[in-house]
């Protein structure tokens, strides 16, 4: 029987507890929001703090009164305050969905003092107050900085078309727009439909410079047109053809409108060819004029309106990828995913935990706000330089020392010769599990990351057939130089990416053109195509319509469906077995989320959910923000690993996109960075301040570079490069030089970014 004193000792503590609001089982410190460089509270309400409590599983009675007393289970960051203009969002933010929710937190209000003398034990409470406030405070102020970068860039494009509903004509004329355009198929591009827009011979506006020899001839482009390769642009029908354009309903904007997105591939003098995705265009609009194929010729009169646009793919990736580095971590093991449950991925490596530490840790010691650094003069790191200094593997260093020694010898002279500074920043790359290189133009960064990439394949092929190394760059160009590079070693490179980003001279090498050449693939996408087709056109049919059920109507849309599952099924085998072959995987920062390479790494978008003939019933709950984690890749073999991750042109990339690569796989053990921090910022539209003040504004490896401690000894008197001194020693230079050190700190540009390794101080360029 029950002691009846500590029956009513219990009574009373469960009333107290009810009282004090769930402070009984941890004596939490009250944690202030860290305030954006706008100035503007993570916590909509003025009046309040955010206090988070952590729970002690051996007491159940304050287990069940806190789950009681706390409605919501997780911090949602407010939204962001309305802009004064009147224009229309067509839709929410990517980032409403990746909110952080990964601790029950409460609000309190400011009056109640917190004494922070009764927290006791050893102070695990603390230690993860300090971590989830990390984790939250990270989480929302660059998921509300990209937000903002959203909204900005979508409501310029809305208000450019809404204000053009007065006067059309003028944005054409400033080059957003072509009106009066006639449609041609061109061919095909690999998977995608090349279309040739150009302006109809009856069109309302005409750009010709003379009235001489115009018949016959589409209009030239406007002279200060603005769409260039790889644009985003959405295609607009026009209702009642040529003229029809000066209404709301020949808007993109318009719920009704009738319209398809693509990508701009090439633009001619007076025209401008577009890649749209196999069958998109004909859904829309009917076959165009002058096809060839099944569906036969279109009405010859269809005239569209073509729109520079934006697209939200980016968004979406920099939400998943903020969401991911910021999850809880498991107790008893790596891998943050949305639930108890563990990676399961056959083989391959979990990300190493050390580097998402030294991002969210530098990021802690830059915010100014951060009230846990309060009474600390020079918060330091600790000894995580000293962690990531280390090999990422046991056999990193007598492989990396493999590298260098052919490197070295050059025998079948592939390799440039290599000063001092360029072969100590190659072998740092190789043993180190964070690298940041720095060196101005013209000093050999692609050509470090060609060598740095040699190296790790050769590690690669020494641990697995499964390990691949992932090397991306801020753009596209810079992601085919990459390529190049690659290619001319003799490397393995398969280049991902829509094909109208890409080099022409590259295009063999995409995963496009390797899904072109498998049969299965082609067969299943053929078959796909023709099913749609047929049903299209019996749906059309009045007679043939009349005659079928309501089953039958269903199993023919059924049909439909997984002929085009099995197409995507069979174009993901296609996309692995290439990515099988490969020893480098180039993309962009932003295309290392792309969704044929994250299958290939046992990752499936949530949109391939609806298919349960590969998904183990012990894997449907083990999820993270890009996907559903399983244990084989489409072809059943197991997923592929990236443990070594190159970035180029880090220093251009916002720092959200900068994780996509890092984190998107979950499997990064060693990560090098090239850029130069003096060179061009990340172009970020929503800081409205000329200073660069955002935490957008700077780049990750700028933010790395002038936190971290110099990684290694390495100084410039060792390139033994001429110097060229005749500019630097001119009269205006040196008087330029003597103005800015009088009105800026006297920090040299050495020990501004001491974190990374300099290839040479001399701004020379290639010969």
């Amino acid at each position: 029987m029950t002691n009846p004193r500590a029956r009513i000792i219990s009574i009373i503590g469960m009333m107290l507890l009810s009282k004090a609001a769930a402070w009984s089982s941890f004596h939490g410190s009250r944690v202030i929001q860290p305030m954006t460089q706008s100035s503007r509270p993570l916590i909509s309400s003025g009046s309040s703090n955010l206090v988070m409590r952590k729970q002690k599983a051996s007491d159940k009675r304050t287990a069940r009164l806190q789950r009681g007393q706390m409605d919501s289970d997780s911090f949602t960051p407010p939204p962001l305050s309305s802009s004064s203009s009147t224009t229309q969002i067509l839709s929410s933010t990517p980032m409403s969905k990746t909110q952080w929710k990964h601790k029950k937190v409460e609000l309190r209000s400011r009056g109640e003092n917190v004494d922070n003398s009764m927290s006791g034990g050893r102070g695990r409470a603390r230690k993860r107050l300090k971590l989830y406030n990390s984790l939250a405070s990270y989480h929302s102020t660059f998921s509300n900085l990209i937000s903002e970068e959203y909204q900005v860039e979508e409501a310029e494009v809305i208000q450019r078309l809404e204000a053009s509903i007065g006067d059309p004509f003028s944005l054409e004329e400033a080059g957003h727009a072509i009106f009066d355009v006639h449609p041609q198929r061109r061919g095909n591009l690999f998977n995608d439909e090349v279309y040739r827009l150009e302006k109809s011979l009856d069109a309302t506006t005409t750009y010709f410079q003379s009235d001489d020899d115009t018949r016959g001839r589409p209009s030239p482009l406007p002279a200060n047109h603005k769409f260039s390769a790889n644009d985003v642009i959405v295609i607009t029908l026009q209702p009642r053809g040529t003229g029809d354009f000066l209404g709301v309903s020949s808007l993109p904007t318009n719920k009704d409108a009738v319209l398809v997105e693509a990508r701009v591939l090439n633009v001619g003098p007076c025209y401008v060819d577009v890649a749209i995705p196999a069958g998109k265009f004909s859904t829309a609009f009917g076959p165009a004029s002058n096809n060839v194929g099944d569906e036969g010729k279109g009405d010859p009169s269809l005239r569209v309106r073509v729109d520079r646009f934006f697209s939200d793919v980016p968004f979406k990736r920099m939400a998943a990828a903020l969401g991911q580095l910021t999850s809880v971590p498991q107790q008893n093991g790596e891998v943050p995913v949305s639930n108890p449950k563990f990676d399961k991925r056959v083989g391959g490596f979990v990300m190493d935990n050390l580097l998402k530490e030294a991002i969210l840790s530098t990021f802690a010691i830059k915010d100014d706000t951060n009230i846990l650094l309060d009474g600390i003069e020079n918060p330091s790191l600790g000894d995580l330089p000293k962690k990531l200094a280390k090999p990422p593997l046991p056999a990193s260093i007598q492989w990396a020392d493999q590298v260098m020694a052919y490197i070295k010898a050059n025998p079948s002279q592939l390799f440039p010769v290599y000063n001092e500074p360029q072969l100590t920043a190659i072998r740092s790359a190789l043993t180190r599990r964070l690298t940041l290189i720095q060196g101005p133009p013209g000093t050999g960064k692609t050509t470090v990351a060609g060598s740095v990439a040699f190296g790790f394949v050769h590690q690669c092929r020494k641990i697995s057939p499964y390990c691949k190394v992932l090397a991306t760059a801020f753009s596209n160009v810079g992601a085919d130089n990459m390529a190049e590079k690659f290619l001319s070693l003799g490397l393995k490179v398969v280049r991902v990416g829509k094909p109208s980003g890409v080099s022409e001279s590259l295009w063999s090498y995409t995963l496009d053109a390797a899904i072109q050449r498998d049969p299965n693939a082609q067969n299943a996408i053929n078959a796909a195509a023709e099913i749609s087709a047929k049903v299209k056109k019996q749906s059309t049919d009045r007679n043939s319509r009349r005659k079928l059920s309501p089953s039958a109507e269903r199993a023919k849309r059924d049909a439909v469906t997984q002929a085009v599952k099995d197409s995507i099924q069979a174009c993901n085998i296609a996309a692995t077995r290439a990515l099988r072959e490969a020893d480098v995987i180039v993309s962009t920062s932003v295309g290392a989320a792309d969704a044929q390479l994250l299958a290939a790494c046992g990752i499936y978008p949530e949109e391939d959910e609806q298919d349960s003939k590969n998904k183990s019933s012990n894997m449907q709950d083990s999820t993270t923000l890009f996907g559903t984690l399983r244990e084989f890749a489409p072809d059943n073999l197991p997923p592929l690993s990236l443990p070594f991750v190159i970035i180029d042109e880090a220093c251009q990339s916002v720092e959200p996109a900068s994780l996509i690569p890092i984190v998107s796989t979950n499997s990064c053990r060693s990560l090098v960075m090239l850029g130069d921090p003096c060179q061009l910022p990340p172009t970020v539209r929503s800081d409205t301040s000329s200073t660069g003040e955002s935490p957008l504004s700077i780049s990750l490896m700028s933010r790395l570079a002038s936190i971290m401690p110099q990684p290694v000894t390495v100084t410039a008197q060792k390139d033994n490069t001429p110097l060229e001194t005749k500019f630097i020693q001119c009269k205006p230079t040196r008087q330029a030089v003597s103005r800015v050190n009088a009105s800026s700190e006297s920090i040299s540009y050495r020990k501004r970014f001491s974190g990374s390794l300099l290839l040479s101080v001399q701004y020379r360029m290639h010969p």
